[in-house]
């Protein structure tokens, strides 16, 4: 079975998963036709490095830049699972699932902050993923918050991420307002450095401009320019999720403290995600930021079907594998 193949911990794995990633995004690097694509909705932040790479006509190497930023965060992914155990079996379906998650986002081939700030979320979620049971954990919470805010600087909607730091100061930590301040010093110092930056640039707009990013949040749900193809994927993702996130919360009891702090994060993000989707200016691009959670909750409920030996999480593996290849198309 595919399923039983990929989550064994083979080195082979470390060399598939690249190629694979490459292959699917191979039409990118030869066939888009025209002016590159990026998100309309950039930052100004970002805005600023994007004028760079025009300026020098050098913008195609963004192209490139992004699949080895995709390649990094995916080898940390594996390697973060890897140092702390967070699944006990030994597997590469984190990495695997994130790959291919975001490559089937369609919308994702073209340039975007979101390949920077992911990664620096990565940085802050492993910050958070410490036992509950030590004391000090200044250095820890306040990287954390430092990453997170350096994230935001590309992507203003990641500071409701800071929404998770929050959730673990209160659930896992006895309170201490030391603790609080050092987030809150962690978030502010990014942006103070820019904010001296531009002062001496003489653009002090950037705050606004950047923050004015966030002025027009309202709910709705734009499916807009999605195939019947994606919607049928992406709502078989949520299934996926949905029965995932039911899984492990039934299962919670069987874990270590430690993995049963890192699962309860990674819920309440993909809550936040949720939250952060329904925003007008969020397209399906947010499946960037539900990769990383998703990623690990999938992997470990398609864990328990293949030790288990059961048919559904093959067959829900194979309907996976068949709409990835069908979007390719």
């Amino acid at each position: 079975m595919i399923l039983e193949k990929i989550q064994k911990n083979t080195k082979i794995l470390l060399i598939i998963i690249p190629i694979i990633a490459f292959f699917l995004w191979i039409k990118i690097f030869i066939f888009y036709e025209g002016e590159m694509k990026i998100y309309e909705d950039e930052n100004f932040f970002f805005q600023k490095i994007l004028n760079f790479f025009k300026e020098n006509n050098i913008l195609d190497i963004l192209y490139y830049i992004s699949f080895v930023l995709l390649l990094l965060q995916t080898f940390f992914l594996q390697k973060f699972n890897s140092d702390f155990s967070l699944i006990k079996t030994k597997t590469y379906l984190p990495s695997f699932f994130f790959i291919t998650l975001i490559i089937s986002c369609q919308e994702k081939f073209f340039i975007s902050s979101f390949f920077i700030s992911n990664l620096f979320f990565l940085f802050s979620l492993r910050s958070l993923t410490f036992q509950t049971k030590e004391k000090n954990l200044f250095d820890n919470f306040f990287s954390s918050a430092f990453f997170l805010s350096i994230a935001s600087l590309f992507y203003p909607y990641f500071i409701f991420y800071f929404s998770i730091i929050f959730y673990t100061l209160i659930s896992f930590r006895s309170f201490n307002w030391r603790e609080w301040m050092v987030v809150l010093l962690g978030f502010f110092i990014p942006y103070l450095f820019v904010f001296v930056y531009f002062l001496f640039k003489n653009d002090i707009s950037f705050i606004g401009n950047h923050f004015g990013y966030l002025n027009n949040l309202h709910f709705n749900i734009n499916i807009k320019n999605i195939s019947i193809l994606q919607i049928l994927f992406y709502f078989s993702i949520i299934f996926l999720i949905l029965s995932s996130i039911v899984f492990t919360i039934t299962n919670l009891h069987k874990s270590k403290i430690s993995e049963r702090k890192f699962f309860k994060i990674l819920i309440f993000s993909i809550f936040v995600s949720t939250f952060i989707s329904f925003f007008t200016n969020v397209n399906t691009s947010i499946i960037f930021i539900f990769a990383v959670p998703s990623s690990y909750l999938i992997s470990y409920y398609f864990l328990f079907f293949n030790k288990n030996k059961n048919w559904w999480g093959n067959f829900l593996f194979y309907i996976y594998i068949i709409f990835l290849i069908l979007l390719q198309f």
